[in-house]
């Protein structure tokens, strides 16, 4: 099994969530879109967590954006529809949703 691309500490009902990709800059995978998404769906029953923080590991970004790897993926596989954007929207959602 792969490593988690997310990690979680949750202190005085503060969680952070961290986007663990440093060495692609944080580039976000569909696996990672995910994985996120679990989480914070998560999140939003844990009577620990009142406030999430989402940070980029490492000191060179937040986040890259999309990789472009899995973009092109997409493309051989499914070029009329490339990108996954219910995947990624429903994460942004699940993000939202949370305070």
């Amino acid at each position: 099994m792969a490593a988690s691309q997310v990690c979680i500490d949750t202190h005085d009902y503060m969680t952070t969530v961290t986007i663990n990709r440093p060495e692609k800059r944080n580039a976000l995978t569909y696996d990672l879109f995910r994985e996120l998404k679990a989480t914070m769906q998560r999140l939003g029953d844990d009577p620990q967590t009142r406030v999430v923080v989402i940070r980029g590991a490492g000191t060179r970004a937040f986040s890259a954006g999309m990789d472009l790897g899995d973009v092109l993926q997409g493309i051989q596989e499914r070029p009329d529809r490339p990108i996954d954007h219910e995947l990624v929207h429903g994460t942004m959602q699940a993000v939202e949703a949370h305070p």
